[in-house]
């Protein structure tokens, strides 16, 4: 079962990202109107953290955070088939300060804003730092 799916998932990653991008409005459609996917839970924490904003910001952010997370599901798929140069075009970093300090042996913590799929950054990350020196399991580029 497991290779049937992943068989279609790696088939769904093929098509251009801005077909995916159409796929996910209506994915975010349907477990927004249709399911309301965990609605109550997301309206209360928005009660809880932004009690200033009205009822209509409150909404407008809920839409903002179904529409983040039905791309950001659509984005993971596309992983399935995306060579290196596809994400290097899509998130940066400044990998010499990285590479330098793994080089003196010294730790460092990398931090990074949350608005955006961090999957992406963790393929980066891997592909341009110290890591590309450990043997990769990825056979395209």
């Amino acid at each position: 079962m497991y290779y049937i799916i992943y068989f279609l998932l790696y088939l769904l990653s093929l098509l251009p990202l801005r077909v995916l991008y159409v796929l996910s409005d209506g994915i975010y459609g349907f477990i927004y109107y249709v399911i309301a996917y965990r609605k109550n839970v997301v309206m209360s924490n928005l009660e809880i953290a932004f009690p200033e904003k009205t009822p209509v910001e409150k909404i407008k952010i809920a839409k903002a955070f179904y529409r983040n997370f039905t791309d950001t599901f659509i984005e993971t798929i596309k992983m399935l088939s995306v060579g290196d140069d596809f994400i290097l075009k899509r998130f940066s970093g400044n990998w010499e300060v990285i590479n330098n300090l793994e080089k003196t042996g010294k730790s460092c913590y990398l931090l990074v804003p949350h608005t955006f799929n961090w999957e992406w950054g963790n393929l980066a990350i891997g592909i341009k730092s110290f890591l590309t020196s450990i043997p990769s399991t990825r056979h395209f580029s």
